[in-house]
């Protein structure tokens, strides 16, 4: 893409990117259950991921298009966007997850979360087609509880990605005001 002579427009002062945490029902194993990997590149290298995803690309028509692409790029899923978990950035830090008495909670560290400024519009995803595969970027992926999740180390802010979907997920209220929100996105 050009952008001649205009340095705003070749040179972002944030970079864009879309992800999206999968999720699904699982009875068996306690109720809901998020998609999880191991990033396999720097930064982040062998930290765990939540929400998967990407820069957004030129042909990629908005975000939701963006982080679907990146989900199957990453995971060989292919999947819908059932809801709009948030928007972060660009001024991120990294994050980790305390689980107390019913309550999950990010508590913020003093490590920024990314090498540069980035916005991310971040989803929630459901599976509705492909096959679970490790990638390049990702490894060992597997499904999980979202308070399992606690003992390990997030890469990035995704502590807050995944204590915003937490309480999402106890709120119905609040999943339908973020599936309201998908709107500003089609």
């Amino acid at each position: 893409m050009d952008f001649g002579n205009f340095p705003g427009l070749r040179d972002p002062t944030a970079f864009i990117s879309s992800d999206a945490l999968v999720y699904r029902y699982h009875p068996e194993h306690g109720g809901i259950q998020v998609l999880t990997g191991i990033r396999q590149e720097e930064p982040w290298s062998d930290y765990m991921t939540v929400p998967f995803g990407g820069y957004i690309n030129p042909e990629d028509t908005n975000p939701p298009v963006a982080a679907k692409r990146e989900l199957l790029e990453e995971t060989g899923l292919v999947t819908e966007i059932s809801h709009v978990i948030g928007i972060y950035g660009p001024e991120r830090w990294h994050h980790r997850l305390v689980y107390n008495s019913g309550s999950l909670k990010a508590i913020k560290t003093n490590r920024p979360a990314h090498i540069r400024p980035v916005v991310t519009c971040v989803f929630a995803a459901k599976v509705t087609g492909g096959e679970l595969t490790e990638s390049s970027e990702q490894k060992e992926l597997s499904w999980k509880n979202p308070i399992e999740v606690v003992r390990y180390s997030l890469a990035f802010d995704h502590a807050l990605v995944l204590r915003d979907f937490f309480l999402m997920e106890r709120h119905p209220v609040l999943r339908e005001d973020a599936r309201l929100m998908l709107r500003f996105f089609r």
